[in-house]
């Protein structure tokens, strides 16, 4: 967009930025770049070169992983772990249900009094005379 004529004449005009100034710029992110991404990546290629041959935990572990026992243990143990939480999610929402009850009960029959009951416990649960 041009200038006004009033801004031109104060001898306020608007400069583009010189070369020197856009090179250092750029400079700058280059730099920010390379050391953002090529230290770490550095340090990853100096990491692997240093243990290269060697015996480390690292391969220790990765040996271990790979024999199909410990693989069967990890997921048993995954799968127990998942069982226990379920449950004690289960366990929880049920007794959030009958500690909400009162008052589900109570707006119920102030919509409507002549509401008949699921015939679920205060807990969620089917009734046990529903089982049989």
């Amino acid at each position: 967009m041009p200038d006004s004529p009033e801004r031109q004449q104060k001898g306020t005009e608007r400069r583009s930025p010189d070369l020197v100034v856009v090179a250092a710029a750029n400079a700058f992110k280059t730099a920010n770049i390379g050391i953002k991404y090529g230290f770490p990546s550095w340090a990853v290629v100096k990491s692997i070169t240093v243990l290269a041959g060697k015996r480390t935990t690292a391969s220790f572990v990765v040996e271990l992983l790979r024999s199909n026992h410990v693989v069967y243990l990890i997921l048993i143990g995954l799968s127990i772990m998942l069982l226990v939480w379920g449950l004690g999610e289960r366990a929880l929402r049920q007794m959030k249900t009958a500690e909400l009850q009162g008052r589900i009960r109570k707006l119920e029959m102030r919509i409507d009094p002549q509401r008949s009951t699921s015939g679920l416990t205060r807990r969620g649960t089917t009734n046990p005379d529903d089982l049989t």
